[in-house]
């Protein structure tokens, strides 16, 4: 599969602003060939690459309708080609479905036009553009352009986590609603995984299930592909702060393990098994990027991932997890190396430093003294099981099971200020 490299996507992005703004229609046609694509069954077909290109022309210029008479396609594989288009293309948010025309020889249905269902105006797609291209950028340019591969994969995976939760009402489908509204499924978190890549040159394809329902990433690194599944590394009920790393950078085997299905797309790809028992599988916690060094959570204590891939113990924390009020018993977790953990703390930034949670209390980590310090005491019932922290506001999830969000009641504090 060929994929744009950063210039083509950014300049891509770009020209769908310039598109819906008007006035430089002229530079589509310089464009032609340089169309993000994500069809891989169909990338050795000349017709179909000709069929998507024309589509996603045609659909940036918001036509009525988009010709197709002289491509010769019957309306069974044309189906296939704007389901694969539409889908598992991340700017094509602005469409939903399509009517066409066809002209019938020997007894098969050739598509001559097609009619876009858009499930936005002209005005709101411009709107909608500009948006797009100011997440992709705002997210994107958050990132040390000093890191590798590895870590700007690690960095956009805890990013869409932290800030998106799996959409139960299975309402959105798409990278666009996923990063303005913060909800979406498999496919959304796919998507978005797949446009912040993209905008930073970094290769990535499509794998999929269809008995599972079910769609992720395979990213590469240093030319190896690996699997990431961002949407299961974000489980439900979302408990805020909680981020997985389950299913970053793992081979074929791991998720044969885990997802217990059939793989119709992309099984056999990812044999490589360099990064299946890294430390990271334990990390329940966002890497929080500070300097060169990475902060999270580990086994009970503050770490640092460094940039020459140390690992470095900052911390300890108070580590029992309590059921009850009575603090007689406490729930753990067993890690993959068989050790078990008691800590359920969850990380967000804050300015300079880093809040985390106790069973009682929100505290401050100071990544540069390695100090801890409580700001805000939680005295009601329950444990503070997960909070969210956007540099104004803090929400927090109260109950006594870390592995059960149901029965948390949330508690909003607005105004909340780390000195």
């Amino acid at each position: 599969m060929t994929h744009t490299n950063h210039g083509k996507r950014i300049c891509a992005l770009l020209l769908a602003v310039v598109v819906f703004c008007g006035g430089f229609c002229a530079l589509i046609h310089t464009e032609q060939g340089q169309v993000p694509r994500h069809l891989g069954q169909f990338d050795s077909d000349p017709t179909a690459l000709k069929i998507q290109e024309r589509l996603y022309y045609g659909i940036l210029e918001r036509r009525e309708t988009i010709d197709l008479s002289d491509v010769s396609v019957p309306y069974t594989q044309f189906n296939k080609i704007w389901n694969d288009f539409q889908y598992k293309t991340p700017t094509m948010y602005m469409v939903k479905s399509y009517r066409y025309n066809y002209k019938t020889t020997n007894g098969i249905r050739y598509v001559t036009k097609v009619w876009p269902t858009y499930n936005m105006t002209a005005e709101e797609m411009s709107n909608a553009q500009l948006v797009w291209v100011d997440k992709i950028q705002s997210i994107a340019g958050s990132r040390n352009p000093d890191w590798n591969t590895t870590q700007t994969a690690l960095y956009f995976h805890d990013y869409l986590i932290l800030n998106g939760c799996y959409d139960n009402s299975y309402t959105y489908y798409d990278a666009y609603n996923f990063f303005t509204r913060g909800t979406g499924v498999c496919l959304a978190y796919t998507l978005a995984y797949d446009a912040l890549l993209e905008a930073v040159g970094m290769r990535n394809e499509y794998t999929d299930s269809d008995q599972m329902n079910h769609i992720w990433n395979r990213v590469y690194i240093a030319g190896t592909p690996y699997n990431v599944d961002v949407t299961w590394d974000d489980p439900t009920m979302d408990r805020l702060g909680q981020v997985k790393h389950t299913h970053f950078l793992v081979s074929d085997s791991v998720l044969d393990d885990n997802h217990q299905y059939t793989w119709e797309e992309g099984y056999g790809q990812c044999s490589d098994t360099y990064f299946d028992d890294w430390f990271w599988r334990d990390v329940n916690t966002a890497f929080i990027p500070v300097g060169d060094d990475f902060v999270f959570i580990y086994k009970g204590s503050f770490y640092k991932w460094t940039a020459d891939n140390r690992l470095v113990k900052c911390a300890s924390l108070s580590s029992k997890w309590y059921t009850d009020a009575k603090k007689s018993r406490y729930w753990y977790q067993t890690n993959t190396d068989g050790s078990k953990n008691y800590n359920f703390s969850v990380i967000w930034p804050a300015g300079d430093k880093i809040l985390y949670n106790s069973t009682s209390s929100i505290k401050t980590f100071d990544p540069k003294t390695n100090k801890l310090a409580t700001v805000y005491t939680h005295k009601g019932w329950g444990n503070i099981c997960g909070f969210s922290y956007d540099g104004s506001t803090l929400t927090m999830q109260v109950g006594y099971n870390p592995f059960n969000m149901n029965e948390c009641e949330t508690i909003v504090i607005p105004n909340f200020v780390v000195s």
